[in-house]
C-alpha cells in the first residue's frame, strides 16, 4: 500500500491517491489507524499542517476539544470530529466531544461490533 497527497486538483482541491492491492484510489479526505503501542506516529511525509486541520492520536492530547474546534463550537458553527478505536479511551472521547458541544462525531470501530 502506498498513499501520497497531490497537487492536483479534485473539486478544486489537492487529493489524495491511495495505491492498494485492488487498484488506484482518489480521495479528498483519508483516515489513517495508526495503531496504539510505544509510540503511536501519523506518518511525517504527509505534512498534517497542510492536509487537514488537526489530527492527534488519543497519547498526544493535550486539550480536548482541539482549539479550533472549541472556536468553532464558541462561533456556533458546525462542528465534527472523527474518533477511531474500539477501546474505553474512544468511548469516553466520543462523549466528551458530545457533552462539549461538537454537532456530529462519527465514532469508527476496525471490526463488526
Amino acid at each position: 500500500m502506498d498513499i501520497d497527497y497531490n497537487t492536483s486538483i479534485m473539486d478544486g482541491q489537492p487529493y489524495f491517491t491511495i495505491i492498494t492491492s485492488r487498484g488506484v484510489h482518489h480521495a479528498l479526505t483519508v483516515v489513517l489507524v495508526v495503531g496504539a503501542g510505544n509510540a503511536p506516529a501519523i506518518p511525517a511525509e504527509l505534512s498534517l499542517d497542510k492536509v487537514t486541520e488537526g489530527a492527534c492520536h488519543a497519547f498526544n492530547i493535550t486539550t480536548f476539544p482541539p482549539l479550533h474546534i472549541k472556536a468553532k463550537i464558541a462561533a456556533k458553527k458546525p462542528t465534527n470530529i472523527v474518533v477511531i478505536g474500539g477501546g474505553l479511551t474512544s468511548a469516553q472521547l466520543s462523549d466528551l466531544a458530545i457533552k462539549h458541544g461538537v454537532s456530529k462525531v462519527w465514532h469508527l470501530l476496525r471490526g463488526p461490533r
